[in-house]
């Protein structure tokens, strides 16, 4: 199971034909549509094109049932070629309004691209220990890596995968899954997984950049977006994984920078402008595929399409709405339509009116929320759980950052422009959400220990609110008041280079002190992505050969490089470290073990297993895997409690492999716990014991469990200890 040239190739050129296809449709669509936009706003909405089109249409295939490489090519080529003709149905006919520009000054320019190359550095620790060991965040092996193996194992995403019995994440919006399975799909393996999170972070310093481009500061506005996107605790959570935290800060700040750069094209009255209607689809694309990423986000979609249309003219609201809510919906809206199916309920984690929720709470940890203890005098906590929080996100000036957003919301609803004072809405609105929202506390009474990690809840509505103070004459001065800017942009690096600094050398929260993380490497490679998105705008303005030249050399460099890296990372996938040092078991055994299974059947059972589930489905993500437990009418999915009940489950799977992991309480993750299940498999002779390493076992199974012997297993815990040991002293085998 290595990564042959052919099959590589045949991924590459698959990859490369559809990333072209779809490119080249947005491009068109876009200048058809937006005949008038050049430079980056013209470029964040062929991004929007290009996601919102490859995500429908993977959608369309998943509900077929037939993602797979060959289709997953063939569709982009229809798709591209359904925008092209779209494109040119459209013609001329679009109303051609040039957006504003003002240049930003060399220098500035300059310190951008800095700031731009450190912000992709620093993602690069995160890709790094990815590209030798495999993905490593936590909500990545516990359901985002598989959700994605499995839709690209069955090529749908109808039927719900239970990852766990303690929460409802089989009900959450896929949109970012489909992309990874398309990934897996092309190459047999997850070689791009690991590099998404750095597309992303390009189109969110892109949208940055659009944002202040109407008023001269660009290179502000990045700075000032870049600082919530380097934090210590989003980083190692979000470089080099399949998490889905930077994607909703992408798509809102694109959202928000189409709708700022066509209303400062408005001729309309100050605060009146009017927006035409396909940006405001665009924007409401935007904020559909983030809807569709992230739970999180209906709060600011709504809000926001709210404030667009409360702006619009009278005349203009209805059409206005229905245009935000379709489009809206279109790539979201399947997500909940399954739900309802299979729940009644499209948000199945609260009830609405008549609409019950499965009768299941956030087990796995208290979901104390920031408003428990705001607002609930009788609570009692340790204030450093939250300073220390903020200052891992946002670093030691991280008040500041805070003052500086919110000072950004305010003055845009005082004197902003009709855009703005709707994207201030929609942060406001996102960030009085976030104060309520279940785990931004999480943990034990007095112990918010998940604050700090779930902070990342509030930055799709702070890095916005900070583009808005950007935009505001309190930075942006006059056009001649370049003194004012320099000040300014001063302030925002200092402010970026305390964000960065808690990182450095912090086991805790960043990734700079990950093994396998070559700094110097990091940075080179963050200035080689930032001379290309600096320099690629300059490149494509010159002759047709030159930049097809250009692009022909780009593509096969990446081509050559990317094979090498990948041989490695099919090789070396999961085979030394999965998180051990998080939790007392030791689950990288088992995944060492997993990477040679080919096709295999393999049952899991204890909730350490389910919370790091992904390395067992093999190098080449081959192996079915599935947490035991029994189904409930309402979509619910809950722990089998009896041993009978446990092994008719394993017999109904038809499961030829058995992984046996400790139980985890995320209250207390440094204490493990024995699960009943290996109580319940010694002494089936048809459970052949395989191996074992630290708490987690392995068993192979030969034939179906016996329900009946279940019995001896009541008996007195003596005799449950004469068969625990007569088993370990079986040794370690090796089958």
């Amino acid at each position: 199971m290595t990564l042959t040239v052919w099959g590589y190739l045949a991924g590459f050129i698959g990859l490369t034909v559809s990333l072209v296809s779809l490119g080249w449709g947005s491009i068109a669509l876009r200048r058809a549509l937006l005949p008038g936009w050049d430079g980056s706003p013209a470029r964040v909405a062929e991004a929007v094109m290009f996601l919102a089109v490859s995500t429908c249409g993977l959608q369309l295939l998943g509900v077929v049932g037939i993602i797979s490489g060959p289709a997953v090519v063939v569709g982009a080529l229809l798709a591209g070629a359904g925008m092209w003709l779209a494109a040119s149905r459209v013609g001329h006919g679009a109303d051609r309004v040039e957006l504003p520009s003002q240049p930003a000054a060399g220098w500035m320019t300059a310190v951008a691209a800095g700031v731009t190359a450190v912000a992709f550095g620093i993602w690069m620790t995160g890709v790094q220990p990815a590209l030798s060991l495999g993905m490593q965040g936590f909500d990545t092996l516990w359901y985002h890596g598989p959700f994605a193996a499995r839709i690209a194992q069955t090529g749908s995403f109808l039927p719900l995968h239970f990852t766990d019995t303690q929460y409802l994440n089989w009900f959450y919006p896929e949109n970012s899954e489909l992309l990874h399975a398309a990934g897996i799909s092309l190459f047999g393996y997850d070689l791009l997984s690991p590099w998404v999170g750095i597309a992303w972070l390009g189109l969110a310093l892109a949208a940055g950049w659009a944002i202040g481009r109407p008023y001269g500061v660009q290179a502000l506005s990045l700075v000032a977006i870049a600082c919530v996107l380097v934090g210590s605790a989003l980083v190692p959570r979000s470089a080099g994984t399949a998490a889905t935290d930077i994607q909703p800060i992408a798509l809102v700040l694109s959202a928000a920078a189409i709708l700022i750069n066509s209303a400062s094209a408005s001729r309309g009255s100050r605060g009146r402008e009017d927006i035409p209607l396909v940006v405001v689809a665009l924007a409401g694309l935007a904020m559909g595929v983030a809807l569709g990423t992230k739970l999180t986000m209906p709060v600011p979609a709504l809000f926001l399409g709210a404030g667009i249309v409360g702006w619009a003219s009278a005349g203009r609201r209805w059409k206005t709405a229905m245009v935000w809510a379709a489009a809206v919906l279109v790539p979201s809206g399947i997500w909940f339509v399954r739900n309802l199916v299979y729940s009644g309920n499209p948000f199945p984690f609260v009830s609405i009116g008549p609409l019950a929720a499965p009768d299941r709470g956030l087990e796995g940890r208290d979901p104390f929320s920031v408003a428990h203890y705001l607002f609930d005098s009788s609570t009692a906590v340790e204030t450093s759980f939250f300073r220390d929080g903020l200052v891992v996100n946002l670093g030691h000036l991280w008040p500041l950052i805070a003052a500086a957003g919110l000072t950004g919301i305010v003055v845009a609803l005082v004197r902003g422009t009709s855009a703005a004072r709707a994207v201030a809405v929609a942060c406001l609105a996102g960030g009085v959400a976030y104060v309520f929202t279940p785990l931004t506390a999480a943990g034990p009474e007095g112990s918010p220990i998940a604050f700090e990690i779930n902070f990342r809840y509030l930055l799709p509505s702070l890095a916005p609110a900070l583009g808005l103070l950007v935009c505001d004459r309190i930075v942006a001065g006059d056009d001649e008041d370049a003194k004012r800017r320099a000040w300014w942009l001063a302030a925002f690096v200092v402010l970026f280079i305390s964000v960065v600094l808690p990182g450095i050398g912090s086991g805790s929260g960043g990734s700079w002190s990950e093994p396998r993380v070559s700094v110097p490497a990091a940075l080179a490679a963050g200035v080689i992505f930032s001379a290309l998105a600096f320099g690629l705008p300059r490149l494509g303005s010159r002759k047709l050969g030159t930049t097809a030249v250009a692009a022909l050399f780009l593509v096969l460099a990446v081509g050559i490089a990317g094979f090498f890296s990948s041989r490695g990372f099919v090789e070396n996938r999961y085979s030394q470290r999965v998180n051990d040092r998080v939790v007392g078991f030791t689950i990288s055994q088992a995944a060492r073990w997993a990477a040679g299974r080919k096709d295999a059947e393999i049952g899991v059972a204890g909730s350490s297993g389910a919370f790091y589930q992904y390395p067992l489905y093999g190098r080449d993500l081959s192996n079915s895997v599935q947490v035991l437990g029994v189904e409930t009418g309402d979509g619910g999915f809950e722990a089998l409690k009896k041993c009978r009940q446990w092994r008719r489950a394993v017999n109904a799977g038809s499961y030829g492999w058995l992984v046996i992991t400790p139980s985890l309480d995320l209250n207390r993750p440094a204490v493990v716990g024995k699960s009943p299940e290996i109580k319940w498999v010694l002494g089936d002779p048809n459970a052949v014991y395989s191996r074992r390493k630290g708490n987690v076992w392995v068993f192979r199974l030969t034939g179906p469990l016996d329900p009946a012997g279940c019995t001896a297993l009541k008996r007195e815990d003596a005799r449950d200890r004469q068969l625990w040991q007569q088993e370990l002293q079986k040794g370690e085998p090796t089958g």
